[in-house]
């Protein structure tokens, strides 16, 4: 019986195995026609890891074009690949395994790429995969912050100490050419409207010896937020004045002292500012003795503010004393200057006409009663600078011709109109003061 079945089993053999081969053929046929192989390309992020390795050996590495991203074929059932996406993928450059070049001036680090799942069933292209790195000698220096503010304090308000509290010192690491450029890092606090002492935590930031801002994207900084503060103070005028305006010269004759400016403005935190009503410079501390005629001396007065009180600006701190003998003291006078008197420059004329919106223009004279009777407003003449200026209105300062050892005038800006030469033409109802046509030259002396 046994025999039986072996020969039916043995029987037509080769034709049996050959039938079971044709038949799993068959089958795999029929399999991969349901799920086929199929090849997908990918990008992802590269995760830089062990970049120490590189600063180690004193070296900065910067990737090349900027590149951190990798894109690789994979290949799987169409089962499992459609599942796949780009976050399913890892990719890794350890710079411990960084491949560098003879001069040290470049290195390749090679790229492992991994999936988070279905790892064992995918096939990855065969190239390797290289982030390259450009190499350049490590720099790092140390920079002590400045303070800086932007904006204006509110109306009565001045600043006062602004400092940065912490760090006070930035760390800057990098190549060498980008940190051999550094010159200064500046910490700017926005003060703007402010009324009240105000702190802020600022990004620092870097800037070249010409006052130009270095972008830090090549470099690596100890901090990249500073704590900044700016003190508020109130602000308060005072009065200028001298212990004794009259003293005696050497001769015994009478000799007025006049302080210049007469008011100052201080500031302070409130209380100290009630502790204070005005400035009195003591008049022996100035030398009249050999005083004959108009002299002029300077005072420091910041020794004579209290404790907590500052001049809000401090290039004010020199007070002018003018020094008369008796009769002598200085005089003021308005006078009212026609515009005809105004000459004009850095104007092409040959395209452009400019006229005044006045005829006449009011200043503020201050000078010895015997120069004073000598000034005649119709023969004083002065200038203004129209150089840059274009068609339109603008307000221009005028300048007079007085000597400033002697006189001393206010400052006086008037508007002035610029028009080409044939609008000039084409408009016969310009306004007077034109500086070809003048004006009707009245002018006023006013003591």
């Amino acid at each position: 019986m046994l025999e039986k079945i072996l020969r039916k089993i043995t029987n037509n053999l080769g034709f049996k195995i050959l039938a079971i081969l044709f038949s799993f053929a068959l089958w795999l046929m029929v399999y991969n026609i349901n799920d086929p192989v199929k090849i997908r390309t990918y990008t992802v992020n590269v995760e830089m890891k062990n970049t120490e390795f590189i600063t180690n050996m004193g070296k900065w590495a910067d990737i090349k074009d900027g590149a951190n991203t990798v894109t690789f074929s994979v290949t799987a059932k169409k089962t499992v690949i459609d599942k796949m996406r780009d976050d399913d993928f890892v990719a890794t450059a350890d710079f411990s395994e960084a491949m560098i070049s003879e001069d040290e001036k470049t290195a390749a680090v090679p790229i492992k790429i991994e999936s988070k799942r279905y790892n064992n069933q995918l096939k990855y292209s065969s190239q390797v995969k290289y982030v390259d790195l450009a190499l350049e000698k490590l720099k790092t220096k140390q920079f002590v912050i400045s303070a800086n503010t932007t904006g204006t304090v509110a109306q009565g308000y001045a600043l006062g100490n602004v400092k940065v509290e912490t760090p006070t010192v930035l760390k800057v690491s990098g190549p060498y050419s980008e940190v051999k450029k550094v010159h200064s890092v500046v910490a700017t606090i926005d003060v703007g409207n402010m009324k009240i002492d105000i702190s802020d935590s600022v990004k620092p930031k870097l800037y070249d010896s010409a006052g130009k801002e270095i972008k830090t994207d090549k470099l690596s900084l100890s901090n990249n937020q500073v704590v900044i503060r700016a003190e508020i103070l109130k602000t308060k005028q005072l009065n200028v004045q001298m212990s004794n305006p009259k003293v005696t010269n050497g001769q015994g004759a009478e000799v007025s002292l006049v302080p210049e400016p007469k008011t100052i403005v201080v500031k302070g935190r409130e209380e100290k500012l009630k502790e204070i009503e005005k400035i009195v410079i003591p008049s022996n501390a100035l030398d009249a003795s050999n005083v004959t005629t108009r002299t002029d001396t300077y005072y420091d007065i910041k020794g004579l503010l209290p404790e907590g009180i500052a001049l809000v600006n401090a290039k004010e701190s020199k007070i002018a004393v003018h020094m008369y003998m008796n009769g002598q003291e200085e005089q003021s006078v308005t006078l009212t200057v026609p515009t005809s008197n105004i000459k004009i420059s850095g104007l092409d004329t040959s395209k452009y006409q400019a006229s005044f919106a006045n005829s006449n223009v009011v200043t503020k004279v201050t000078a010895s009663p015997e120069l004073i009777s000598q000034l005649n407003a119709d023969a004083i003449t002065a200038s203004a600078d129209l150089s840059g200026m274009g068609v339109g209105s603008h307000n221009v300062k005028i300048k007079f011709n007085l000597d400033s050892s002697q006189y001393e005038y206010s400052d006086v800006t008037l508007q002035v109109v610029i028009k080409t030469i044939s609008q000039s033409q084409s408009n016969n109802n310009s306004s007077a003061g034109t500086t070809d046509s003048g004006n009707d030259g009245n002018s006023n002396n006013t003591n």
